[in-house]
């Protein structure tokens, strides 16, 4: 009998992820976990599709497992290395002064599990990051969110924000859902793989001034 033959289907490698080879401020190590979660988003409202891949195993500075997210901005080349994120990244108000973090990174937070919306429905994506082993106050392993507000400079020149900006920490308490409670672990992942994707809206480019190479 002939076996029964069909169209062949040729899949291509467009680009490998990770810190060596994209030039982010990283090290392929053990254990680092990139690529745990996944999400795509346009967080600076150029109309190109932009990438967060977490590394909630990275040890930034010497704080184990305390995790890190690194970004990775879409262009018409295809994507190139942008910034990494953690709890301690400082941002810029609208005038152009340094902002403070919205934490502090400590060993085993797992910092790092990604998911994209439009949070503030103001047409650029954002980002919030779930640390779900965040102590809060003397409550072990309740768990946080934080979350990134994403910006594009506006026709006028006068906000220096874009991408982006660090926003606001949440909690359980925070929310008023529910109380912190110690190994509450909120923020935590659907295992192994959270792939989470931001939904493309026609125009929403229009609303930024600037335009980034490429």
């Amino acid at each position: 009998m002939t076996p029964a033959t069909g169209p062949s289907i040729a899949i291509q490698l467009i680009q490998l992820i990770h810190p060596d080879t994209l030039a982010l401020d990283g090290t392929s190590e053990t254990d680092d976990n990139l690529g745990k979660a996944v999400a795509t988003g346009d967080f600076d409202g150029d109309g190109q599709v932009d990438v967060a891949v977490s590394a909630p195993y990275e040890s930034p500075g010497s704080d184990p497992q305390a995790g890190v997210v690194f970004l990775y901005k879409g262009t018409l080349q295809g994507l190139v290395p942008w910034r990494w994120i953690s709890q301690e990244t400082t941002g810029l108000a609208a005038a152009g002064t340094p902002t403070s973090g919205l934490g502090t990174n400590a060993a085993g937070d797992q910092y790092g599990l990604v998911a994209v919306g439009d949070f503030d429905g103001d047409g650029v994506d954002d980002l919030a990051v779930g640390a779900p082993g965040k102590d809060v106050g003397s409550v072990l392993d309740a768990g946080a969110v934080y979350l990134y507000r994403g910006f594009c400079a506006v026709s006028s020149g006068t906000d220096a924000r874009h991408g982006l900006q660090p926003w606001k920490l949440v909690t359980q308490a925070t929310l008023g859902l529910s109380s912190n409670e110690n190994f509450d672990r909120f923020a935590s992942s659907p295992p192994p793989t959270a792939i989470r994707a931001g939904t493309p809206r026609s125009g929403s480019a229009a609303t930024c001034a600037h335009a980034w190479p490429g």
